[in-house]
């Protein structure tokens, strides 16, 4: 069962990460545009804007493949390995840049006068997120790396 819900989840990320770049290449671009013909007062910023958010797509891209490999190390029973705690420390890293690109994206547009209710909101709501997995990243890995030492310690008094 744990190798099915593993493939499932892998199978997942897969599509997951072919939407995004869809979106990137093709939805992105398009919305772009439609913004700053609706805002022209904004429209100087849609090139930055719009490079911003496909660097975040990026990161995105990065992280789902990080999480497959951690599948793959789940699948091959390496959880408590130090690969596995590199591939969490990665992710950990995306989600800190993340974090102060949302957060220099806040900054930016509320000083170009382009946040909106909606997109204020969505930008606070992305930046919780993004720290919510922040933390659950590190105290993940802080118990793996606990269990890494536990695990050293028990081999070695038997």
């Amino acid at each position: 069962m744990k190798s099915v819900l593993s493939h499932l989840a892998k199978l997942l990320l897969v599509f997951l990460i072919v939407g995004v770049v869809l979106v990137m290449i093709y939805i992105l671009p398009i919305i772009a545009e439609q913004v700053s013909e609706m805002y022209t007062s904004l429209a100087f910023a849609k090139n930055n804007v719009l490079m911003t958010i496909q660097i975040l797509c990026t990161f995105l891209i990065a992280g789902f493949a990080t999480i497959i490999y951690l599948l793959f190390m789940f699948d091959m029973d390496k959880v408590f390995t130090n690969m596995f705690v590199k591939g969490l420390e990665f992710i950990i890293l995306l989600s800190a840049i993340v974090s102060i690109v949302v957060a220099g994206l806040f900054v930016y547009l509320n000083s170009i006068g382009g946040l909106k209710h909606f997109l204020a909101f969505g930008l606070v709501g992305v930046e919780i997120s993004v720290i919510v997995l922040l933390v659950v990243t590190i105290v993940i890995r802080k118990t793996i790396i606990d269990a890494i030492e536990y695990k050293q310690e028990n081999e070695l008094t038997i």
